[in-house]
């Protein structure tokens, strides 16, 4: 919907004619708006505290995003608050969270995160079990989409751990961030260029077994339009 909107020769026009109007510094200030064009910017997350195991070792219940997308009305550049619906999973000690959404064969990883007090213990693997079990188990998707960004709300609120963040310290070696490839490292997972038509940085996706099994992970990545150039 919102690239209908800014698509629309009319609306593009009102929108420029908008910024000629404005002083320099508040047209500058409204330049953020433009850069996060179609992105969801989560704000905060509410979730229930009545986890069901569904499946062994995974806890679901379900969550409410609260979200601010950047949109305009008759040229005029603002964000349009809305909610999100999503699914919350926790394991069994409760030291892995993420919060995901389905759309056909697909799980959106929308969240995801270990326990700051407990970082560096190892637990990635067990974020990762968390969330391809529900996903390729319970789910029956064929792939988990995500972008390895440092979450803008903490799943664990009470346990904010205030020492230097490893995860989006770029890597010498790879070029990547630290976080990203500590998700490419697990099994099934492939770096992507994109999704949903858009190009995202930082994305990757993880394919189910049956997906892998096929020897072809490349092709069907391309097939879904994940992957708009070949990365090296």
């Amino acid at each position: 919907m919102i690239n209908e909107v800014i698509d629309d020769p009319k609306e593009s026009r009102l929108i420029a004619f908008d910024f000629k109007r404005l002083p320099t510094k508040k047209a500058i200030s409204k330049m953020g708006l433009l850069d996060e064009w179609n992105q969801r910017l989560i704000q905060d997350w509410v979730v229930k505290e009545d986890h069901n195991e569904i499946i062994d070792g995974v806890w679901m219940t379900n969550a409410t995003g609260i979200v601010k997308t950047p949109t305009s009305t008759r040229g005029k550049l603002h964000y349009r608050k809305t909610k999100l619906c999503a699914m919350a999973l926790r394991n069994s000690d409760d030291s892995c969270k993420a919060v995901v959404e389905m759309q056909n064969d697909m799980v959106y990883l929308t969240a995801a995160e270990v326990d700051p007090k407990q970082r560096g213990k190892g637990l990635m693997a067990s974020l990762y079990n968390l969330i391809t079990k529900f996903a390729f188990e319970f789910a029956g998707a064929e792939r988990i989409i995500a972008r390895a960004d440092l979450p803008r709300k903490s799943l664990y609120p009470k346990n904010i751990n205030n020492s230097n963040d490893w995860r989006d310290t770029i890597n010498p070696i790879t070029g990547n961030t630290f976080l990203l490839d500590a998700w490419l490292k697990q099994e099934g997972s492939y770096k992507i260029t994109g999704y949903d038509g858009e190009e995202k940085y930082n994305a990757f996706a993880i394919l189910s077994p049956d997906i892998v099994k096929t020897g072809d992970e490349l092709g069907y990545l391309k097939s879904k339009g994940h992957i708009f150039n070949q990365f090296k």
